[in-house]
């Protein structure tokens, strides 16, 4: 068997072949909102952000699990490559090769009962500790201000994309964007958020204040909003528990050893 890249043309054919969670990353791929491959063979599909997630879908065969190894794993490609899973197949016969190194990544989904009340006080207490500073939409007088690794290039292939596809929130000291949080990805359900903060201004609830402020942009757009970091990141899931969410899964990363 030998993986098919498929054109955009032919997305519609694939739809019933889906993650059964985290569904942000290979939908805003399917549904055409934010740019990545597709990849498939018999009765499944690996899907591939341009940020280098992965995601595999369908009848994963070991012949399947082969191809994605020897195609995107092992060769140094480009484009970085990283499979996200929980399925244990996946991770028996892929986590035994040599050159490949796992680790783990919590997701979480937003706490409709108390995840409102949540937001609305990480925001408040934000602007109460941070007087002088002001969030405002990311836009295109300020996007090429945002500095970091989780920005908007990360996750989009341009400005102009993700200006017109995605939203995003970022704090302001005076002409300096200290703090963003954007949409990573998105879908017509969901989007996920990520954040960066300054050096020099962390430990300020800066980033729990903008990501705050992403949740009520998401929820006013009548989607979900979700989160997800490396187990290792605690910060990342101190600032996801603070403004609502609340820990669902936790997933195993596999790429080379050497990225």
């Amino acid at each position: 068997m030998k993986l098919r890249k498929i054109e955009k043309t032919e997305f519609d054919k694939y739809s019933d072949i889906k993650c059964a969670d985290s569904k942000a990353y290979p939908l805003s791929i399917l549904e055409g909102i934010q740019k990545g491959d597709i990849y498939v063979g018999n009765e499944a599909a690996l899907f591939w952000h341009y940020c280098g997630f992965g995601y595999a879908a369908g009848e994963l065969s070991d012949e399947f699990l082969e191809e994605v190894y020897e195609d995107f794993i092992q060769p140094k490609l480009d484009r970085r490559f990283i499979l996200i899973t929980d399925d244990d197949n996946v991770i028996g016969k892929l986590s035994v090769k040599a050159d490949v190194h796992t680790e783990k990544r919590f997701e979480f989904e937003y706490d409709e009962v108390y995840g409102r009340e949540k937001t609305k006080s990480a925001l408040d207490g934000m602007m109460e500790r941070n007087p002088n500073i002001d969030i405002v939409p990311v836009s295109a007088e300020n996007i090429n201000s945002i500095k970091g690794r989780i920005i908007p290039a990360f996750s989009w292939d341009s400005n102009e994309a993700f200006l017109e596809k995605g939203l995003g929130y970022a704090a302001m000291d005076k002409d300096h964007v200290v703090a963003v949080a954007f949409s990573s990805a998105v879908s017509s359900s969901e989007i996920d958020i990520g954040v960066e903060t300054d050096s020099d201004y962390r430990g300020r609830g800066l980033a729990a204040g903008v990501a705050a402020k992403m949740c009520e942009a998401v929820l006013a757009l009548g989607k979900k909003p979700v989160w997800a970091c490396s187990t290792m990141n605690t910060a990342s899931a101190k600032t996801a528990e603070k403004i609502g969410f609340v820990k669902v899964r936790e997933k195993t990363v596999i790429r080379r050893g050497d990225i």
